[in-house]
């Protein structure tokens, strides 16, 4: 697990008055203009398996915590002010009309054929959002490292991470999933042999889910 004493977008270590932390929203600022009518309050929620000696997996309980504050409002200071900076006028701009193009073909429904470069940048928004999602949501594991965020400060996507978009009939609103699963060596999961870790994240926006 990396240590959140660096930006998790370059890695360089916060020095008051040269490498100062900023607040990066998970949800771009600009969404909010385009959004509609989102409540006041969120509920943050936590579930998974437990796994015991024997190989046996049961259901952790549902957990529910309600939040005073609009999903817009939810942000990580882990991210350097130039490289937020950067990051929106090399990311955010570029992906904008995309995003909300993608979002109205699902609302509608229409058929969209993206072309490879716009692919491309949708998928380094969506990889940008879940690394930040990650690091506002404090799990107990980090499992997206700093040279994950540098490819995207460079314009590259993070080599290994798939993004999926799908359509869906109904309005979710907005809201964020985090699963963060165990990858063993072996075919059949085994309770402490763990190899490596994952992360997946949906990010919801009204009819259109994208897949990190």
């Amino acid at each position: 697990m990396e240590s959140i004493d660096e930006c998790a977008f370059c890695g360089r270590s916060w020095l008051p008055g040269v490498v100062r932390h900023s607040r990066e929203h998970v949800w771009s600022q600009w969404i909010r203009k385009h959004a509609g009518e989102l409540p006041a309050a969120n509920w943050r929620g936590s579930l998974g398996l437990v796994s015991d000696i024997n190989g046996s997996y049961s259901e952790a309980p549902l957990q529910l915590t309600r939040r005073k504050r609009s999903v817009l409002t939810t942000v990580t200071r882990a991210v350097r002010e130039d490289c937020n900076h950067a990051l929106g006028c090399t990311l955010e701009q570029p992906a904008k009309p995309l995003f909300l193009m993608l979002a109205q073909a699902a609302q509608d429904p229409t058929p969209l054929t993206l072309a490879r470069g716009d692919a491309k940048t949708l998928a380094r928004w969506a990889q940008k959002m879940a690394i930040t999602n990650e690091l506002a949501g404090n799990p107990p594991e980090r499992i997206a490292t700093t040279a994950m965020g540098k490819a995207i400060l460079d314009g590259r996507t993070i080599r290994g991470s798939v993004v999926w978009a799908a359509r869906h009939r109904a309005d979710y609103m907005l809201l964020t999933a985090l699963a963060q699963p165990a990858i063993g060596p072996s075919a059949l999961p085994v309770p402490g042999e763990v190899e490596r870790h994952a992360a997946i994240t949906a990010i919801i926006y009204h009819y259109l889910t994208l897949l990190v």
